[in-house]
């Protein structure tokens, strides 16, 4: 017996365009390796802007452990002093209007949860999927709260964020790695 096949009409299709606001809606978690190249590379706030890209609060997040990390990547990378390395996390948190994560009674037990994942990722992919400590704190950060999505660089995080069923997104490096290589040819010169 064959069925009719019915088609619709009248349907309506709406579209809206603007700015607006949806507090705690759409939380994005940002990696340590992520929040260095954005201070160090090419991807500033003014390519963001160019972009059309906006920063409103309540959007962009890190946990408290990145702050240390990525003052100490900007130390030992970029040969930056401590106060100055200080200013440059400041300035970012500020022109991005980042919020950010701290550690509370109810930490360890994400932490648990995501050394465990990530134990199952190394026994999945290996050795180069394990995660550090600090890497632990900041994924169950963003698990205990709720990041609707994480921009992550490194593969054993990728991995343990995928795990765990939280949605994550690559940050491009190939403007990036065109950018290193721009450097070391100006540097010669």
């Amino acid at each position: 017996m064959k069925t009719q096949k019915k088609e619709k009409t009248n349907v309506k299709v709406y579209k809206t365009t603007g700015t607006f606001m949806l507090k705690g809606v759409i939380k994005v978690g940002l990696d340590t390796s992520v929040i260095y190249d954005i201070i160090t590379g090419l991807e500033s706030k003014e390519y963001f802007k160019s972009k059309g890209y906006q920063f409103p609060k309540y959007l962009l997040y890190y946990h408290e452990a990145s702050f240390n990390e990525v003052v100490g990547l900007l130390i030992n990378k970029k040969k930056m002093g401590f106060e100055e390395a200080k200013k440059a996390m400041n300035q970012f948190i500020d022109d991005f209007n980042v919020e950010f994560i701290k550690r509370d009674d109810n930490s360890k037990e994400y932490e648990e949860i995501v050394r465990k994942v990530n134990e199952e990722v190394v026994k999945q992919y290996g050795e180069d999927c394990k995660i550090g400590p600090i890497d632990i704190i900041i994924i169950a950060g963003f698990l205990q709260n709720k990041m609707t999505s994480v921009e992550v660089r490194d593969k054993g995080f990728e991995k343990t964020c995928e795990k765990l069923d939280m949605n994550h997104f690559r940050f491009p490096t190939r403007d990036k790695i065109i950018e290193d290589k721009l450097k070391k040819v100006f540097k010669k010169h």
